[in-house]
C-alpha cells in the first residue's frame, strides 16, 4: 500500500491525482473497515489539491466483490475508480447491469475493455462510466462511427 507520506510528497510536487492500486488480496485477507481506514488516510493526505484514484484489477472478481470494493472506495472518499485489466465479454456485463450502475452512483469510473463492440461501449457509457480504454481503439472507433451514422 502507498503511504500517506508518499501521497503528501506527490501532492507537494504538484500532481493533480494519485493512483492507488487496490490490492484485491487485501480484500480477502482484511476486513473492509481496515481497507477503508487506510484509503481514508490517503485521501486525507492528498487533501483538496489532488484526487485519489483507486485502480482495481477486476480479473477473477465477481459482481459481489466489485460492489464491496466500490463501497469501500466511496466510503473512503476516493474520487475515481479505474479497472486495470481489460474486461472480457462476460465481465463487461458487470458494468452494464443495474446492480453495478447503482453501486457506482456518486463516483467516477473508468473501464478497460478487451475487445468491445460499439454496443458494449455504448452500454458502458450508459451505465455511467466516464472513460473507457481498449487496445482495439481504432476498430471500435470505426464501428462506433458506423453505428452513429457518421
Amino acid at each position: 500500500m502507498i503511504t500517506d507520506e508518499a501521497v503528501e510528497a506527490a501532492v507537494k510536487s504538484g500532481v493533480e491525482a494519485v493512483e492507488v492500486p487496490f490490492d484485491t488480496y487485501d480484500l480477502l485477507a482484511k476486513k473492509p473497515k481496515v481497507i477503508t481506514k487506510e484509503l481514508k488516510a490517503l485521501v486525507k493526505a492528498a487533501g483538496k489539491k489532488a484526487k485519489v484514484i483507486t485502480v482495481i484489477d477486476v480479473d477473477g472478481l465477481n459482481l459481489s466483490e466489485i460492489n464491496v470494493i466500490v463501497k469501500i472506495c466511496k466510503d473512503a472518499g476516493v474520487s475515481r475508480i479505474k479497472t486495470s485489466t481489460c474486461l472480457n465479454d462476460g465481465e463487461i456485463s458487470y458494468f452494464t447491469t443495474g446492480g453495478i450502475k447503482t453501486s457506482f452512483e456518486g463516483i467516477d469510473y473508468e473501464v478497460a475493455l478487451k475487445n468491445p463492440t460499439a454496443e458494449q461501449v455504448f452500454s458502458v457509457f450508459n451505465s455511467g462510466a466516464t472513460f473507457f480504454s481498449t487496445p482495439k481503439a481504432v476498430s471500435v472507433a470505426k464501428d462506433m462511427k458506423v453505428k452513429l451514422g457518421c
